[in-house]
């Protein structure tokens, strides 16, 4: 059901995207394959492995996305607002805040770094660590790459991709859909 002067539908589809992304997020979760154990000179499986992120954040935020704006929006791509550029004061004000920011992030993740679960969790405690000590080891190999086609490949999927999926999926889908509603 169409609601008067909006193109948003209905709140159920926005649970569909949402459920969506959770079972995404469910499956990755339980793929938990043990230690990441890669060559750093490999430099083919490293490129492989970025364009494999560069296609979980296609995945997981821009087709999405872009589907439930197809499919369940009359403005259809046009709710996504992708042609209004934002203001120079308005930059401005974002490259401020981001870097005020830094510190707070920063204070963060030493709060995250001491936290401490009850032994009951112990188990979930060891597998966080250990997903997070993966991940910055990935982390790292990613951004430790010398060569021109790493840097084109790193600009891509960590400064392009992933910056403008969830800004499409976050910013432009999920809040721009709960404004409507509310």
């Amino acid at each position: 059901m169409v609601i008067a002067g909006t193109s948003f539908h209905s709140i159920r589809n926005l649970i569909l995207v949402l459920a969506y992304l959770f079972l995404l997020m469910l499956v990755s979760g339980l793929s938990d394959s043990g230690t990441l154990r890669i060559d750093p000179s490999d430099r083919d499986l490293l490129n492989g492995l970025k364009i494999a992120q560069a296609a979980s954040v296609l995945v997981i935020f821009v087709v999405p996305s872009l589907l439930f704006a197809w499919f369940f929006t009359d403005e259809r791509i046009g709710f996504l607002r992708m042609n209004i550029a934002p203001g120079g004061i308005t930059a401005l004000l974002t490259c401020l805040i981001m870097l005020s920011a830094l510190p707070v992030i920063s204070w963060m993740e030493e709060l995250n770094k001491a936290v401490s679960l009850p032994s009951a969790l112990g188990g979930l405690e060891e597998w966080m660590a250990r997903r997070e000590t993966q991940a910055a080891d990935l982390t790292g190999l990613f951004t430790n790459d010398p060569s021109w086609t790493g840097l084109g490949l790193n600009m891509l999927v960590i400064a392009l991709l992933a910056a403008v999926g969830e800004e499409l999926f976050f910013r432009r889908l999920i809040y721009t859909a709960l404004r409507k509603k509310m």
